[in-house]
């Protein structure tokens, strides 16, 4: 191969283009989308979990949920049935884990089961017809937030929930089936809320804290704290008699549902209150389209039996009514125990005393509520209407406006659907946060890996290019003597021989002096000086000997030049600082004597001149050069421009060169060049 250098540059740079080539597909390989798109999908996590609801969970007693026996094995399946009652277009159900926490980990679900399918049917219909399906795959389990599950909307008057596989409880590492709340919802109506149930099994504790029916009474283990909205301070009043609060609605509204969401009881763990704290244990609720509520209507009567009953959100559902009054009160045959906050607790009368609130007598009880909606088709009606407080006294700073602001302690009050979405949402943005973040974490550590390797390849490739020239300098250096070799060659060869001819007649010439002239004799002994000079720079120029031989001092080879030239004239050389003339370059000094010798020819052939005088000037920054002669001058068509021998000498030397016609006559020829340090083989004595 002619240039297997070349060769060797190609191969290195295919290989390392290859090599970026591999690095990019194997980064392709993993995921679809580019790092920029991943921090642009981060960001935007970020973004939205700013704006959903936080995961707070309540503290304190209540119910706890709903557990299945527990069997050894998985397989098991476990089934829950509740009743809607009246067909509804039902499109999503929402399952609440029950938590735990053991000693080695923070609150997670506990025994949520792995796999599970949703039935949903009508009366007529037993069978009913699969809606939806659920298999905990990456990021499912562990959690602790609600799962909800979208359905195509189907009339349904019933639904089943089957879990198909189990997984272990805490507890004792058996399989069994847990769920906090089933919640069933028809737009925003949770239509399962209190409604019948049937199960499977339901293994029930002594505390009585597990029972299918806690899967619908709307109580789950969250506190709603939105990421929204203002905090609020809860209303709370005392009373000693039959209290009531009545609100307008200021319109008639078709009313299908309360809730009552409690006050907060403190803002430290543990807390100084009963969960239950301000809510009366017996509740009536009449509807009237008169203020007077001379025509009023029940809607809903109810009792706290036990303290599992309790939650952060006491929700129930009553038949439709349209109505614009409404006035909730205690039965008035409710003793004082039953108006108590916490009779159901058996600590109650220690609690007492230690409570932050002032009563105004005290045998009085106090009441109070975060916030009271009246639902209307799933919308909140009773927002920003005002409450009238009958035998309550309002406590400071509890304002009876804080019932309908739509706010808690925690911020906005949120519907419930609304709520447990954002949940579930801010559990999946959790996962997919972490997924991203590790993505981008890997990403960025090949890219270091692949910048190390590029930075390798780079070198070696830097490092290849070099040895390449070199190779290829070395390859034409070669090139270079071996042309000089056969140029050395034929000069010696021919012009070497012509010049020993010329040397052996005129030493013929010289063995007959005696017969010849003496001017001719000189003129002989001139020719064989000439002959050796000449053989010395053939010599010179071919490489064949060093330059040190023909060229030694500056001076003084100006002088033999000018002898050499100026046959027949006056001739005149002045120094100034020859100490700065030692050691100048010989390639330099050697072009400098040419460039002398090339301007005295040209003196000799057209100045016409008698005379020329040479000044050499040397200064630590210069050197200067200047040769005059008396001759005819400069025509004026040459514009003091240098005979392009001269200037083709002076770019040799990267000198600066100027003509000058003197006042006197004749031409000056003017070269200067700076001094350098690679102008001179060491430095300049001092």
């Amino acid at each position: 191969m002619r240039y297997p250098e070349f060769t060797i540059l190609y191969l290195l740079i295919a290989g390392m283009l290859s090599a970026a080539s591999g690095f990019a597909k194997a980064e392709d390989s993993h995921e679809a989308f580019s790092l920029s798109q991943l921090e642009q999908r981060l960001a935007a996590i970020d973004a939205r979990l700013e704006d959903v609801a936080h995961l707070s969970l309540r503290s304190g007693s209540g119910s706890i949920g709903y557990r299945s026996l527990s069997v050894p094995s998985s397989d098991r399946h476990e089934w829950i049935d509740i009743q809607l009652g009246e067909p509804r277009v039902i499109d999503e159900v929402i399952l609440a884990p029950t938590l735990s926490r053991n000693a080695h980990s923070d609150f997670h679900a506990d025994a949520f089961p792995k796999e599970l399918r949703i039935w949903a049917g009508t009366d007529d219909d037993r069978q009913g017809r699969l809606v939806g399906s659920f298999h905990a795959d990456a990021g499912a389990l562990p959690r602790i937030a609600p799962l909800a599950m979208k359905i195509e909307p189907i009339t349904a008057s019933w639904i089943q929930v089957e879990a198909t596989q189990l997984t272990r409880r805490d507890f004792d590492g058996n399989f069994c089936l847990q769920l906090s709340e089933v919640m069933v919802f028809s737009g925003d109506e949770n239509v399962a809320l209190h409604r019948p149930i049937s199960s499977s099994s339901n293994q029930k504790s002594n505390s009585d804290a597990w029972g299918k029916e806690y899967l619908t009474d709307g109580h789950t283990p969250f506190l709603m704290d939105a990421a929204i909205g203002r905090q609020s301070i809860a209303y709370q009043g005392s009373h000693t008699k039959a209290p009531a609060l009545i609100i307008d609605l200021e319109h008639t509204y078709p009313l299908s549902q309360v809730n009552f969401h409690i006050m907060e009881t403190s803002d430290t763990v543990p807390t100084n209150l009963a969960g239950d704290y301000g809510m009366p244990h017996q509740i009536k609720i009449e509807g009237s389209n008169r203020n007077d509520f001379s025509e009023a209507v029940l809607l809903l009567e109810t009792e706290q039996r036990s303290l599992n009953e309790s939650g952060p959100i006491w929700m129930w559902r009553f038949p439709e009514m349209s109505y614009r009054y409404l006035r909730i009160s205690t039965p008035p045959d409710a003793s004082e125990d039953t108006l108590s906050n916490s009779s159901l607790n058996p600590l109650a009368q220690l609690e007492k005393p230690s409570a932050s609130i002032s009563l105004d007598a005290p045998d009085s009880s106090n009441i109070g509520f975060a916030e009271i909606e009246l639902l209307s088709k799933g919308a909140n009606v009773a927002i920003n209407k005002p409450f009238k407080a009958l035998n309550i006294h309002t406590s400071p700073g509890r304002d009876l406006a804080a019932l309908t602001d739509g706010h808690n302690f925690y911020g906005a009050i949120l519907s419930v659907r609304e709520w447990m979405s954002q949940l579930a949402e801010r559990h999946d943005l959790e996962f997919e946060r972490t997924e991203v973040t590790s993505e981008i974490t890997r990403r960025y550590t090949k890219q270091r890996q692949t910048l190390k390797w590029l930075i390798y390849l780079a070198t070696v490739l830097t490092v290849s290019i070099f040895i390449i020239v070199y190779i290829e300098r070395m390859r034409h250096r070669r090139q270079l003597a071996a042309v000089r070799q056969r140029f050395a060659a034929d000069i010696h060869d021919e012009i070497g021989a012509n010049l020993h001819t010329i040397n052996l007649t005129s030493q013929l010439i010289s063995k007959r002096s005696e017969q010849l002239p003496k001017e001719v004799n000189q003129l002989t002994q001139r020719i064989q000086t000439v002959i050796k000079r000449t053989s010395k720079a053939i010599r010179y120029v071919s490489d064949i000997q060093s330059s040190s031989e023909l060229y030694v001092h500056l001076p003084d080879d100006l002088k033999r030049t000018a002898e050499r030239i100026l046959v027949g004239l006056a001739h005149e050389i002045q120094l100034d600082g020859e100490q700065f003339l030692v050691q100048i370059n010989p390639r330099r000094h050697s072009d400098l004597v040419l460039f002398y010798q090339e301007c005295l020819i040209n003196i000799c052939r057209h100045a016409g001149a008698t005379k020329v005088t040479t000044f050499l000037s040397a200064s630590p920054k210069q050197i200067q050069l200047t040769i005059i002669d008396n001759g005819k001058g400069l025509s004026q068509d040459t514009h003091h421009q240098p005979p392009p021998s001269l200037q083709r000498r002076a770019k040799l030397l990267r000198a600066t060169i100027q003509v000058e016609s003197p006042h006197e006559g004749g031409t000056a020829v003017i070269i200067k060049l700076r001094r350098r340090n690679r102008l001179m083989r060491a430095s300049f004595p001092k």
